[in-house]
């Protein structure tokens, strides 16, 4: 097999092999936390955070049961808000406002 281009010994899955950085923002006491279990086990955050997203994609049954949990408690915080705008709304109008 040939590579227009390209190095006939490289996979032509190369595409596939490209990293993609991302940039996350997590509580400090979670990161501590984070960082305190790697170390426990001679891990990175690289390689647990790999381990997750490969279990997301999978569809591993612990990882939809957090995901469904997940939105079920999104929901409940955007009804909740909704909720105190609706109250806040109706104090004003009794008051007048």
């Amino acid at each position: 097999m040939t590579f227009k281009g390209g190095d006939p010994g490289k996979s032509k899955f190369r595409d596939f092999d490209i990293r993609k950085d991302m940039h996350l923002s997590i509580l400090k006491p979670s990161h501590l936390e984070l960082k305190v279990l790697c170390l426990r086990r001679g891990l990175n955050i690289q390689e647990i955070f790999e381990e997750f997203v490969s279990r997301l994609i999978t569809g591993t049954p612990d990882m939809i049961e957090m995901l469904n949990d997940l939105e079920t408690k999104k929901r409940a915080r955007q009804a909740q808000k909704v909720t105190e705008i609706d109250a806040e709304a109706l104090y004003d109008i009794i008051q007048g406002r």
